[in-house]
């Protein structure tokens, strides 16, 4: 990524695909109110990195952040580079890029479950105002990851290279 961090909040809950998207793209998250996250709530996300991160010299305050997002011109945010510590930047963000790795990949989470059987049935409650559940289709990528015959009640075709997003 060309860029150190990017803007993100809560919208709809706490937890949010946008979130771990910034993460795969190897820039870091600059999570607004991150300090009100509930213990409960995005378990494995490695909160305590990204506030290190967050609150490093040179870079804007939340507030002022804040601020920006709210302006009707949105103000440019920018780092102070004479003060911002690069090699403390990149050593942080290769400790949550490692944290990405170790813990947070779709196998992790389906190895989670500790799960006993060759085959596994993922009953959902889909509905045509709520068709797509993140964390479902990640579950079921970590399942076929692992070898797993995943069968669900449930059309998760899109996730899949080469589905033809026009039909």
């Amino acid at each position: 990524s060309s860029s150190f961090f990017c803007i993100t909040k809560k919208k709809g809950g706490w937890d949010c695909l946008r979130h771990y998207e910034i993460l795969l793209a190897g820039c870091m998250p600059y999570f607004l109110d991150i300090e009100f996250l509930p213990s409960s709530s995005m378990v494995n996300f490695p909160r305590d990195l990204v506030q290190a991160l967050m609150q490093l010299p040179g870079v804007p305050s939340e507030s002022s952040v804040a601020a920006s997002l709210a302006s009707e011109n949105g103000t440019a945010l920018r780092i102070d580079h004479q003060r911002f510590p690069l090699e403390t930047f990149e050593t942080l963000r290769e400790m949550v890029l490692q944290y990405v790795e170790d813990f947070m990949l779709s196998t992790h989470r389906a190895l989670d479950l500790e799960i006993a059987t060759p085959r596994v049935f993922i009953q959902s409650k889909s509905t045509l105002e709520k068709p797509v559940d993140y964390l479902r289709e990640l579950l079921v990528v970590g399942l076929l990851e692992l070898g797993l015959e995943v069968y669900l009640n449930c059309n998760v075709d899109y996730i899949f290279e080469g589905f033809d997003v026009d039909r």
